[in-house]
């Protein structure tokens, strides 16, 4: 687990940065500046596949640029995105094409209880995907706050990704690890590789479990397959009596 990590969020708690949720999607989808996918109405025939791919958008103003043999549209000014029910803003974006998205800036993807902050994000509506950049990206859900420095969310199974390091904080729990699974459906976290869980009674290392956000307690289990949790049991966390205990799983 990178020291840099924990170091910038200490200093972040220290400050305040992570405290406060910015609701984001209150302003509705209506007049984009290009076209919009328009969902069919009760007892029309059913779409395309395809269709349920390309990525609606809003903003105030648009102009194209030189992109490789055709063009990309720029997007300013309220720049607002939906796809599968998540809402994404930022300052600016770049439509290269009705499925795919790069957006710049304060970005805000929001979903049901979830907000995900970066400084920048590519949005993929062919594999519903949205790749989220920053010096420390921040996953808000609930009480549960996870900062990473690569994360991917997909937006239709509700599943994120981490790598290079994680660290999520729960009320006042701190667990930590190389990567993992974030499940925003079931408010649980998978850590895998060089896991370490503290907190003012106890410290706990292992290589691969989960944690309910919920409910604080912490499950043995091995790595997913295919994006499905693995069989899991419980262990609560409050037989944990030693100051000091490891865990194999």
């Amino acid at each position: 687990m990178p020291k840099g990590l924990r170091k910038i969020v200490c200093a972040l708690l220290v400050a305040g940065v992570a405290g406060g949720v910015i609701l984001a999607g209150n302003r509705p989808l209506a007049v984009p500046v290009a076209g919009v996918h328009t969902p069919s109405a009760p007892g029309a025939p059913a779409q395309d596949p395809e269709s349920n791919k390309v990525v609606d958008f809003v903003a105030d103003r648009g102009y194209p640029i030189p992109y490789g043999d055709t063009t990309a549209t720029v997007l300013v000014g309220h720049f607002a995105a939906q796809h599968n029910g998540a809402v994404i803003t930022c300052d600016s974006a770049i439509r290269y094409n009705d499925k795919r998205i790069e957006c710049f800036g304060n970005v805000l993807i929001n979903k049901k209880e979830t907000y995900i902050y970066g400084d920048r994000a590519d949005y993929n509506g062919e594999i519903n995907e949205a790749r989220v950049y920053a010096p420390l990206v921040k996953v808000v859900g609930g009480d549960a706050t996870l900062y990473t420095y690569d994360f991917r969310f997909n937006t239709l199974d509700n599943i994120g990704t981490f790598s290079g390091g994680g660290m999520l904080t729960n009320r006042e729990n701190h667990l930590e690890s190389d990567r993992g699974y974030y499940y925003a459906d079931t408010h649980q976290i998978i850590c895998v590789d060089r896991v370490e869980m503290r907190n003012d009674k106890y410290e706990l290392k292992g290589d691969s479990v989960v944690y309910d956000t919920d409910t604080t307690r912490l499950i043995s289990s091995s790595e997913p397959t295919s994006g499905t949790k693995a069989a899991i049991t419980f262990m609560p966390t409050g037989d944990v009596t030693k100051s000091r205990a490891s865990f194999t799983c």
